[in-house]
Parts: structure tokens; C-alpha cells; sequence
């Protein structure tokens, strides 16, 4: 559907065609998220913390989770319970990440755990994953062991990252950009595809699609810290020496090897993308967002140029 490197005004029509649905979804996402939490997760003060540590954000895995099901012939209505579930586990998720890594600061205010606490931030976090797993049960079995999984995978990947480092050498540096990253992608695409009834093959499909979104993000987002810091815009951070490591196995230069990955692993899952049957237009975003996602990031440093030669030799 939509070509390797399309146009500039194919792009920006695609540009506003993703805003605009984004934030009709993520203004539906909201309300129920809003109502979820008020009504499930209302002892006492916990649901003031509840609040805090849920509101904000972008939305995007619940908007994801929601176009994957319209793209496969659902409804908005058919994943919203999914959408809501999805953000969740992943407010939770930034919650606990926050005391891990003692960070004060997210979304542009106190941290959960400096306003209310460590003891309300981390059992109000994990309120969240029991009652994301009760809002996907009409969903089935598969939607609550997929719930399960995908927060597995997020803690043990926390764990090798922060407590474990020597555990991850250069080789699994990709394994834990889907722990840590991919997981939650992953969890919105499958939900997203189980709440439009699609088969077991197509749900694995975009299970991959979300889990490659993910890894992309990720690397793209190593990538840009890595050049910022060559250039001595930002210090060395710690979680970059996977990343270094990983890259120097393939190349003297690790942006360019990350580099050349991103635009490897963009063609491979719009290659992927072909092999599904949509039942709507709007999975053309599905089409867009990776490129447009990876490309925005690299734009910060001035890398998108590059990405874009590199896929115009593929």
C-alpha cells in the first residue's frame, strides 16, 4: 500500500490523516481510561494516585491497538477495552520504571512515587495489571495470556537492564529492546487483532509487526543518543553500552550499523504488512507509521537524510 519512500505530499497527506485519527482516538481512550479508574479502582485515596500515575500521555499503543482492529475490519467499540488495557500496563510500567531509576521527573511533573509515595505509586501500579487482564476477559483466553506475557517480558527485561547488565552481552543487546520495548508494541497489535477476530495467523503477524515497531523505536532512539553524545551534545549514559557493543560487532561506526538496521528492518515489516489481508483503507498507517516514527527521531540529529539513502539502495 504504501510505497518504499512515497512522495512528499503522499507523506504529508499520511501525516495528517495519522494526527488526525490519533487524536480522535486518544480523546475516546481517555474518557474510558477515566472511567475505568474511577469506578475500578476507587479505595480511597489510591484512586487520586491512580489518576496521577494514568493521566498524560501520548496514547499512541491504545490508538495502535484500535487501528489495528479497524485495518482488520473491526470497530473502535470492539477494541476499546483492549486500548484501555494496553495503557495501562504501560502507565504501570513507566510508574515502576521511575522508582527503578529514581527519576523524578515524567511527562512534566513530579514523578508518582515523589507526589504520593512509594508505597500508594507501587501498589497502585500493580493494581493496574489485574485489572487490565478483567477488561480484556470478554476478549477470551488468549487476550488475558497475552496480557500476562507481555508484562513478563517488560520485568524481566527491566531486570536484565538494570540489575543484570553483565548478563547481557552484545548478542542479546536485540532480545532486550523486546523485552524492554517490543513487549508492549506487541500486546497492542495482538489485542488489536484478537478484538477484530482475526485468525491465530494474522494476531502472530501483527504480533511481529507491533514487536519490530518496538524494536525500531528503540534502536532509533539509541541511535540518536549515541550520535548526540559522539558530538558531545549529552553525556555517555549507561544503557548505551549494549547498544555500543551490539553495533561494534558489525561495523567501526555504530550509527551507521544503526542505521543500516532501521532501514533493513523498515523494508522487512512492510514486507511483512503484504502478506495480511486488510478488510479497511486505514491500514495504510500501519503502513506509514514505522517509517514515520523512526524518521521523525532520527530528524532530531539530522540522521534522517541518511536513513533515506540507505533505503533508496536497498
Amino acid at each position: 500500500m504504501a510505497s518504499k519512500l512515497a512522495s512528499r505530499q503522499e507523506a504529508k497527506r499520511l501525516e495528517e490523516l495519522l494526527f488526525a485519527e490519533w487524536a480522535e482516538k486518544k480523546r475516546i481512550i481517555e474518557d474510558e481510561i477515566n472511567k475505568v479508574v474511577n469506578t475500578q479502582m476507587s479505595e480511597g485515596d489510591l484512586v487520586n494516585v491512580a489518576r496521577y500515575i494514568s493521566e498524560g500521555g501520548k496514547r499512541f499503543r491504545g490508538f495502535l491497538t484500535i487501528l489495528t482492529a479497524e485495518a482488520l475490519g473491526g470497530s473502535i467499540d470492539d477494541a476499546l477495552d483492549a486500548a484501555v488495557a494496553i495503557e495501562l500496563v504501560q502507565a504501570a510500567s513507566l510508574a515502576i520504571d521511575d522508582i527503578i531509576d529514581k527519576d523524578v521527573e515524567r511527562r512534566g511533573k513530579a514523578a508518582a512515587w515523589i507526589k504520593h509515595g512509594l508505597p500508594k505509586t507501587v501498589l497502585s501500579s500493580l493494581l493496574f495489571i489485574p485489572v487490565s487482564q478483567r477488561i480484556v476477559e470478554k476478549l477470551g483466553f488468549r487476550a488475558i495470556f497475552h496480557v500476562i506475557r507481555a508484562w513478563e517480558a517488560t520485568v524481566r527485561g527491566e531486570i536484565l537492564d538494570s540489575f543484570l547488565p553483565r548478563l547481557v552481552p552484545a548478542s542479546r543487546y536485540l532480545e532486550l529492546c523486546k523485552l524492554k520495548t517490543g513487549s508492549l508494541f506487541k500486546l497492542a497489535t495482538i489485542l488489536g487483532a484478537i478484538s477484530a477476530g482475526a485468525s491465530v495467523e494474522v494476531e502472530s503477524k501483527m504480533g511481529e509487526y507491533g514487536e519490530t515497531l518496538g524494536v525500531l523505536y528503540q534502536v532509533a532512539d539509541d541511535v540518536v543518543d549515541y550520535h548526540n553524545y559522539k558530538v558531545g551534545l549529552k553525556p555517555y549514559e549507561p544503557g548505551l553500552k549494549h547498544f555500543e557493543s551490539w553495533a561494534r560487532n558489525q561495523g567501526p561506526d555504530p550509527v551507521e550499523v544503526g542505521l543500516r538496521f532501521l532501514a533493513e528492518k523498515l523494508d522487512y515489516v512492510s514486507n511483512l504488512l503484504d502478506t495480511i489481508e486488510f478488510k479497511s483503507e486505514k491500514a495504510v498507517l500501519l503502513y506509514f507509521i514505522p517509517e514515520f516514527m523512526v524518521s521523525k527521531m532520527l530528524e532530531e540529529a539530522g540522521l534522517d537524510r541518511r536513513l533515506r539513502e540507505l533505503r533508496a539502495t536497498n
